[in-house]
């Protein structure tokens, strides 16, 4: 397990290192679920472009299931800097814990999220609380509600809060659509349900032969919030 951990940590950062992409504050997470199964292995890049100051973003992740209740996945990123060059932003380690079974109706599951920068800027660790909900006609239902604490030097105080929201249909035979949204509510500090950054919009999750495709825009809801967000998601499981 440590030899593929340490080759899969390399292929992160070498894949980042060869992307010209990168904004700081642009949106690169999903409305992710609490349910997988015991034999998951799957690896995923993601790019994102904000159309109102013509910047990307983009990240890399591996993950693989531990058992049928446990997973790890590891993230690395790159942001774009105030000069306009492209420097490592973080990588982070992720631990999902299923707490019910994957053929429920109703599922949860927690996780665990620990996330290391350079340059003095501060680390982080989060706990994050999944819910989805298997409807009737195809239809499913996810909120996922984020925490987490800054941690080291230059660290700013109290629990940061967010929290995402999922509506979504399998078509017969097709692809997968629905809505999102992302929501900032500020923390234990500052808390405000109107202040942050709110966003939403549509998407689309298909499979072009053993590729994995998503793409999904989001329009800004709040002044703190790009006007556009595009992404665009690949993934191939194993």
């Amino acid at each position: 397990m440590t030899h593929l951990f340490t080759r899969i940590l390399g292929f992160v950062l070498f894949s980042l290192s060869l992307s010209p992409l990168a904004a700081f504050a642009q949106n690169t997470g999903g409305v992710f679920p609490p349910g997988f199964g015991d034999d998951h292995q799957s690896v995923q890049f993601r790019a994102s472009y904000n159309a109102d100051n013509e910047s990307f973003a983009s990240r890399v992740h591996y993950q693989e299931s531990i058992d049928d209740r446990l997973l790890w996945r590891i993230v690395g990123q790159t942001r774009e800097t105030d000069d306009s060059n492209v420097d490592f932003d973080f990588v982070q380690a992720e631990l999902f814990w299923k707490l019910s079974k994957t053929d429920k109706p109703y599922q949860t599951g927690l996780r665990f999220d620990a996330r290391l920068r350079d340059n003095d800027r501060p680390g982080q660790v989060g706990v994050n609380w999944m819910h989805q909900w298997k409807l009737n006609d195809g239809w499913q239902a996810r909120v996922v509600g984020l925490s987490s604490l800054q941690i080291g030097e230059n660290k700013n105080d109290g629990v940061s809060l967010a929290f995402r929201t999922q509506l979504s249909r399998k078509l017969n035979d097709g692809p997968t659509i629905g809505v999102q949204t992302y929501n900032s509510v500020g923390g234990t500090e500052d808390f405000s349900l109107t202040k942050f950054g709110h966003t939403a919009g549509p998407f689309v999750a298909t499979k072009i032969g053993p590729v994995d495709v998503v793409g999904r825009v989001l329009l800004g809801l709040s002044d703190s919030a790009p006007d556009t967000d595009i992404g665009v998601w690949i993934g191939k499981s194993f």
